[in-house]
């Protein structure tokens, strides 16, 4: 409501994208839609101006555009900053917050987002990690970071990292998984021992099928987050990788996170064995979901 021009890079505009296929997106005047591939214009949309390109040249010149005189009212994009530059203040307050309790998977995140290298592959799962991670992990180029948010595949990392590390051996292929997605193609990681490829393996534990649960509650709030029909039963998950030919690593605390992927890191090249790392995580914390939630409660609990 209210947008004359709406500008789309590099998005399909799925259902993750646009709150389950909003009707707002509408009601622009004008989109413009700047991608690589031309069978995403229009899908969901009108789009007045498609342009078949790179989103970053189109930045660059929009930058170039933006910096004539006169040219746009900064003073937006300024409040939007100053936004940002807050909401990273709370992340470095949430990392210097008491070790007490249980492991936060705000906490995991930031710690694995400190951890993270120039030479790096992230592949972020599908589930409750997707929302942690967007939300709290900083990545810098030339780390690169993969996602599912199209099909949205639970348990597609346990392969992908595979693969990653295959097609590019030179770099450090890392996996963020939930345990039900780990429990679903944890069996992956027998591949990788098995040819001897070395990856890195993060699995958040909460022993629950975590965005279910938390769905479901934001949803009908009269159900708990100890609903035992989400609960996995309390499997071990660090036997589980080490039958499976891994190394295995248990994090409970923030503190212990940096030394185990270190070591994982170390490890998994030198040893061309994978290396899984088990962060027991906060089962009650939930997820910044906020707008997809609310979007699947609007239309019913139907996708």
């Amino acid at each position: 409501e209210g947008v004359d021009v709406l500008v789309v890079l590099g998005s399909r505009l799925s259902e993750w994208a646009t709150r389950s296929f909003s009707p707002a997106f509408s009601a622009a005047a004008t989109v413009a839609q700047v991608d690589l591939s031309p069978t995403v214009f229009g899908r969901l949309v009108p789009v007045h101006l498609p342009i078949l390109g790179d989103v970053g040249s189109v930045i660059r010149g929009l930058y170039v555009e933006a910096g004539r005189p006169g040219a746009v009212d900064t003073r937006r994009a300024s409040s939007r900053y100053e936004a940002g530059k807050a909401a990273v203040a709370c992340n470095d307050e949430l990392e210097g917050s008491s070790a007490d309790g249980p492991l936060k998977p705000q906490q995991l995140c930031i710690k694995l987002g400190a951890a993270l290298r120039g030479n790096m592959d992230l592949y972020i799962d599908m589930g409750n990690c997707t929302a942690w991670a967007t939300s709290h992990l900083r990545i810098q180029p030339p780390t690169r970071i993969f996602y599912p948010c199209g099909i949205s595949t639970m348990g597609w990392s346990c392969g992908a990292v595979v693969g990653g590390k295959l097609g590019r051996p030179e770099r450090v292929a890392v996996a963020l998984t939930g345990d039900g997605s780990f429990l679903m193609n944890g069996n992956e990681v027998r591949t990788a021992a098995r040819y001897g490829i070395g990856t890195v393996t993060v699995v958040l534990n909460d022993d629950y099928l975590g965005m279910v649960n938390h769905g479901e509650h934001v949803q009908q709030p009269h159900y708990g987050l100890n609903d035992r029909y989400f609960s996995l039963g309390g499997p071990d998950l660090e036997s589980f990788a080490t039958s499976l030919g891994a190394q295995a690593y248990q994090v409970d605390q923030p503190d212990q996170f940096a030394q185990a992927f270190a070591e994982a890191v170390t490890r998994a090249d030198a040893d061309r064995r994978p290396q899984v790392i088990v962060a027991h995580i906060d089962p009650y914390e939930t997820p910044p979901y906020g707008e997809r939630f609310a979007a699947i409660a609007s239309h019913g609990g139907k996708t």
